[in-house]
């Protein structure tokens, strides 16, 4: 009896240890929110678009063409802008920049001005600012003015 428990405590540990391996290699994704508000900030170098909490939206030079390019470990750093509902433009946001673009997941991802936009993983509060003028990934990363275009200030490296 004490064997066959041993032999079954064995194989469970044998499983889970096998599930703790598994990884598809895909980024760990958070289902899109229903609804976004794009506002706006300010920082030395002017204004720039914001979540509803206040985080920075960043636009790619890599996504230059309007279609997302930043998949992978890029998205694991820098987080799409996603929403299964409705985006609203907030004060000083152009609602006519608004639109969304489909990710090859089949998510939408949320455009201004033409831009797919993201978040920088450690910007994690309102005014943080620490992906502009990052060159990760092999392109330039912006903050995006409420006109839609990048709103630069000098590479961070």
């Amino acid at each position: 009896m004490r064997a066959a428990a041993g032999a079954v405590i064995l194989v469970l540990a044998l499983l889970a240890g096998c599930g703790a391996v598994r990884s598809s290699g895909a980024a760990p994704t958070t289902p899109a929110p229903q609804h976004i508000t794009l506002q706006t900030a300010t920082a030395a170098f002017g204004t720039y678009l914001t979540d509803g909490s206040g985080r920075a939206l960043y636009m790619w030079d890599a996504d230059r063409t309007g279609a997302p390019t930043c998949y992978g470990d890029c998205a694991a750093t820098w987080p799409p802008v996603t929403v299964s509902g409705d985006v609203t433009a907030g004060p000083g946001v152009q609602g006519s920049l608004i639109s969304h673009v489909q990710r090859t997941d089949g998510t939408e991802q949320v455009t201004y001005g033409g831009w797919p936009l993201y978040y920088y993983k450690p910007d994690a509060r309102p005014g943080e600012l620490s992906g502009q003028g990052n060159t990760g990934f092999g392109a330039v990363w912006w903050v995006v003015a409420p006109d839609g275009k990048p709103l630069p200030s000098e590479p961070q490296g």
